[in-house]
C-alpha cells in the first residue's frame, strides 16, 4: 500500500514483482485501505 500511494508505483509495476495480476493488486489495495480505515474509525482517528 505504501510503494503504491506514497512510492509512485503502479499496480502494474507491483503486481509483475510479486508474480500477481494487476487487478489482483488493485483489489488487495482496495481492501487494504477499507481494512484501515474500518480500524482507524474504531478507534476515534477519523470521523465515521
Amino acid at each position: 500500500m505504501v510503494r503504491v500511494y506514497f512510492g509512485g508505483e503502479t499496480c502494474v509495476q507491483l503486481g509483475e514483482e510479486l508474480g500477481v495480476p494487476a487487478s489482483t493488486m488493485r483489489s488487495r489495495l482496495y481492501y487494504g485501505v477499507r481494512s484501515l480505515r474500518l480500524v482507524l474509525e474504531e478507534n476515534g482517528w477519523l470521523a465515521p
